[in-house]
């Protein structure tokens, strides 16, 4: 498997968001991002070849992971009414659960630590945090750290700036895109598949790229706003909603109650040099 060199960049908190600077932009610039999340690497049910099939050809392009939450399905804790027998991989059904569902989710994707740029919290997070009093995404972040990731420990939404310079100087400023990340709610829909949620969203968030997940349904869909520019004509500005399904497979659970078989994908945002400008595009990472 050969690797590709990743693009120079820095990584800072700034205020309300994380701002992620790429230098050395030119012509030839190129730039992926892995937009993923609700791998549930845990369960029983989680199609984890698929998603080591992803985080590999995440590592062959030199891509940023983005991960937006329920990495961890960790239902079999003592205060988790959903704990069923056979419901996780068996070897982390022990007293010290967390420990060890902690631990494997770091030999797990310490391989690609180089690669994570966020991991995002889910409402399975969010629960052990709320009845175990641990944080699974910021315990995995510490450990990934000690790997050589510069990865951040997110929350259950926040914003990601991506910022494109020629070289140090901030003069030579190609560019930036704005990321609002976001775990999800609601069921999404055996109809509109969420799509809803994603027009509402599109009335109070201002950004480039909105990524989310959680009813494990997958669609792409483009907007664009009219708007005044400084000089005073009129232009539009192009949202791209992004809804990850994850990696979790239809189970009894989902067949109990008639839920259809979804896809089981990924994005990817790809940045790319074009003159002096930095364009983007979303694709949809093949199962």
């Amino acid at each position: 498997m050969s690797v590709a060199m990743m693009n120079p960049y820095t990584i800072k908190k700034q205020r309300d968001s994380i701002v992620v600077t790429f230098t050395d932009v030119n012509a030839g610039f190129e730039q992926w991002i892995l937009c993923r999340g609700d791998a549930h690497f845990d369960s029983a049910s989680s199609n984890n070849a698929l998603e080591m099939k992803h985080l590999k050809m995440a590592q062959e392009r030199g891509a940023l992971i983005v991960d937006i939450g329920d990495l961890f399905d960790a239902m079999q804790g003592t205060h988790d009414r959903r704990r069923r027998f056979g419901a996780s991989i068996q070897d982390v059904e022990m007293d010290d659960y967390f420990d060890v569902l902690t631990e494997k989710a770091y030999l797990r994707y310490a391989p690609f630590a180089e690669n994570w740029l966020l991991l995002g919290m889910g409402n399975h997070e969010d629960s052990v945090l709320h009845h175990a009093q641990t944080n699974l995404t910021r315990r995995l972040a510490h450990k990934l750290h000690a790997a050589g990731s510069q990865v951040i420990a997110g929350g259950l939404e926040g914003w990601l700036r991506f910022r494109f310079s020629q070289d140090n100087d901030s003069r030579h400023s190609c560019g930036y895109f704005d990321c609002y990340y976001l775990h999800g709610y609601g069921g999404g829909g055996p109809v509109t598949k969420g799509a809803i949620q994603a027009n509402r969203r599109q009335t109070w968030i201002n950004a480039d790229f909105v990524v989310s997940g959680h009813t494990h349904q997958s669609f792409h869909l483009p907007y664009r706003r009219l708007r005044l520019n400084k000089m005073g004509g009129e232009e539009s500005r192009r949202t791209d909603h992004i809804q990850v399904s994850g990696y979790k497979e239809r189970d009894n659970w989902n067949k109990s109650r008639g839920h259809s078989p979804e896809c089981r994908t990924a994005f990817w945002i790809r940045f790319y040099g074009n003159g002096s400008q930095v364009k983007r595009q979303v694709i949809e990472v093949e199962e």
